[in-house]
């Protein structure tokens, strides 16, 4: 049996570029309030909450060191070439490598290290608000030609100097939080090797329950197949979850028994077993029950 390996392959950074790229799309949203300087402070609080549902999602898909560090030199890159400075850069590199150090410590399976990884990643926000308060004037000044000298004073009144050691405490509470969203959504999602079942909602109330079984048929014998396959494989796959839905719904047994109480004809079995004329139709076929 070939050994897992532990480090980065290449379906692994796949999924790391393509997690970062979400994260960053969602990060991205979420900084759209900046253009409100109120909200300014408070984008290490909403950014990392927001982003904690794809960074669940990613720990799903990759366990394995380097996998938060290539996020945050990815992230940090990005945000270097849209002209965000270097010091983003820095704390992405930073905090993306200790936030892996974390995970690794938990084998990116504790909780507890989940928690507190994400918490410490999310400072990476803090190479944007470091900005404000470590080259302050640099900082502001540069704002006043795109936002105006209103924005400009009404964002310094917002965040005096000893605000800074507070945003650290409330972007690592953001992340914690996000990886509790996070956990919210990834357990009403489907694992891997899971399955979702979607039941259009115009299903009439008598045949739901007939199609769901057939889902989960289609879920407990693996009876899956894309817009590509076969008319047969089809064909196959249909049966299996057909199969299932039946001996679930309707065991041979019992269909014994309900032909024994005289219940001899299609309608009066399919009342009995509450699916429909054409469910019990497939279920006397399979089980090689005819009616004259």
């Amino acid at each position: 049996m070939e050994a897992r390996s532990n480090k980065l392959q290449a379906k692994d950074l796949i999924n790391v570029g393509v997690f970062t790229a979400i994260y960053f799309i969602v990060f991205f949203a979420g900084m759209m309030l900046g253009y409100i300087p109120i909200f300014i402070p408070l984008l290490g609080l909403v950014c990392p909450i927001l982003c904690g549902i794809p960074f669940m999602l990613y720990l799903t898909k990759v366990k394995k060191f380097g996998m938060v560090s290539l996020t945050g030199i990815i992230l940090g890159l990005l945000n270097l070439v849209m002209g965000s400075g270097v010091l983003v850069l820095i704390f992405s590199i930073i905090f993306g490598v200790l936030g892996d150090v974390i995970l690794r410590t938990g084998k990116y399976q504790s909780w507890k290290c989940t928690l507190l990884g994400n918490g410490v990643f999310s400072l990476w926000i803090m190479g944007y608000v470091s900005r404000m308060f470590l080259t302050r004037d640099t900082f502001f000044a540069s704002l006043v030609s795109s936002y105006g000298q209103e924005y400009v004073d009404t964002l310094m009144s917002y965040t005096p100097g000893w605000t800074y050691p507070v945003l650290f405490v409330v972007t690592f509470i953001g992340g914690i939080l996000g990886a509790l969203l996070g956990k919210i959504k990834k357990a009403v999602l489907p694992q891997p090797g899971g399955c979702a079942i979607g039941i259009d909602s115009q299903t009439p109330a008598r045949l739901l329950k007939e199609r769901t079984a057939r889902e989960i048929g289609h879920c407990v014998k693996g009876a899956f197949y894309n817009r590509y396959a076969t008319a047969d494989n089809i064909s196959q796959h249909e049966y299996r979850a057909d199969k299932w839905a039946i001996e679930n719904l309707i065991p041979k047994n019992e269909l014994i028994k309900a032909i024994k109480k005289n219940l001899d004809s299609i309608y009066l079995l399919a009342q009995h077993f509450d699916v429909s004329k054409d469910f019990m139709i497939k279920a006397c076929r399979y089980y090689g029950v005819y009616f004259g």
